[in-house]
């Protein structure tokens, strides 16, 4: 799960959908998540890990979106 300013980026799903979320990570910093879960069913034994992945973004202008894109 990508996180902004405390809010979710999901999935973009289209073009300018990409282009907004690249837009706003623009010079900034992105939390990534990511989680998983074990489970033995033997047992009902049960083992997790989250590891947190912060990116920071270059300043990237609309042509370089759009190019990456």
């Amino acid at each position: 799960v990508a996180e902004l300013d405390g809010h979710t980026l999901g999935k973009p799903g289209s073009f300018e959908r990409a282009a907004d979320q690249l837009s706003a990570a623009s010079g900034r910093r992105v939390a990534f998540h990511t989680a998983l879960c074990l489970l033995r069913h033997r047992d009902g034994r049960r083992a997790g890990h989250h590891d947190l992945t912060t990116v920071c973004f270059r300043e990237l202008s609309a042509g370089e979106i759009e190019r990456y894109l």
